[in-house]
């Protein structure tokens, strides 16, 4: 119970007033060995796919900081003396900023003592998979 809860992303608080135990007893159920393997397997499957949703989220997140200026007629804007496209200052700030969120994301714990193994040398790795990917041609 303590497991499926967790992957709800119900805090410990919560799981312990549905279960009627203390939050300190659902921390050392979720700390458990046992508790801990089963996490994983419930994850597995889906590891996969979240995978794939990180990446193309980084993807959006990493178009979206290369953004050039729109003007309101559709247009990009660029600048008088480079002909170079204007930053679209806005969305590069959501995009540092929800970049940011992700990142501070990357290894969300399942307990004090233990992390999923999605870690940010991944989420790394993912980026510079993908600018790779979308350099070469």
């Amino acid at each position: 119970m303590v497991a499926k809860r967790t992957l709800e992303g119900k805090s410990e608080s919560e799981i312990a007033e549905e279960l009627g135990i203390s939050r300190r007893w659902v921390t050392r159920m979720k700390a458990e060995p046992e508790t801990q393997m089963l996490l994983q397997e419930l994850l597995a499957p889906l590891r996969e796919d979240i995978e794939k949703a990180i990446k193309r989220t980084l993807e959006t997140i990493i178009e979206d900081l290369d953004a050039p200026l729109i003007s309101k007629l559709g247009f990009i804007v660029k600048d008088a003396d480079t002909g170079q496209p204007l930053p679209d200052r806005q969305a590069r700030s959501q995009a540092r900023n929800d970049l940011i969120k992700m990142l501070a994301r990357a290894e969300p714990k399942l307990s004090d003592n233990q992390t999923t193994t999605l870690t940010l040398n991944q989420l790394t790795l993912i980026a510079e998979s993908y600018k790779q990917e979308h350099t070469k041609g």
